[in-house]
């Protein structure tokens, strides 16, 4: 993943919030890009996520969804369709990049080392220079047996 795809800037969110909302702007960043806020709708399975809003971490292209933090702290993923772009400010790279540090801190606690694999790889995607993210992200493929990807870059 492009991070200069990655990461929205503020002009660009105002722009967006300024005009009406499109599938994609002309210089190529998505209104769905990482840390931009969009509002959850049409989920049947759990109605009570409709109309609530949180910021986009990550789209996930094997699975054709988007993974969401809502203002809640809860992650849910979510296709295209449920979700749409509002107004506000994207978070910053710095910001993306620590909340999926600490998401990915949780998920080894708790023993989901898949997922705190990828929670850390989106957070060097902000910040690849960060050498105790790739420290925490070999740690948790050492507890999934997976010692050939402790020197994946």
């Amino acid at each position: 993943m492009d991070l200069a795809r990655a990461v929205r800037t503020i002009a660009l969110e105002q722009a967006a919030c300024a005009a009406p909302p499109q599938e994609e702007e002309d210089n190529g960043w998505s209104a769905f890009s990482a840390g931009a806020m969009v509002e959850i709708q049409g989920i049947r399975a759990r109605p009570g996520l409709n109309g609530q809003h949180g910021r986009v971490i990550q789209f996930v292209p094997g699975k054709d969804r988007y993974r969401v933090e809502m203002l809640s702290k809860e992650v849910v993923s979510v296709r295209k369709l449920n979700i749409r772009p509002v107004c506000g400010v994207p978070q910053s790279s710095q910001e993306i990049k620590v909340g999926a540090k600490d998401r990915g801190n949780c998920c080894f606690r708790r023993g989901d080392f898949s997922k705190a694999v990828e929670e850390f790889s989106v957070a060097l995607l902000h910040d690849a220079g960060d050498h105790v993210i790739f420290s925490n992200r070999s740690g948790a493929y050492a507890r999934l047996g997976q010692f050939l990807s402790l020197i994946h870059i």
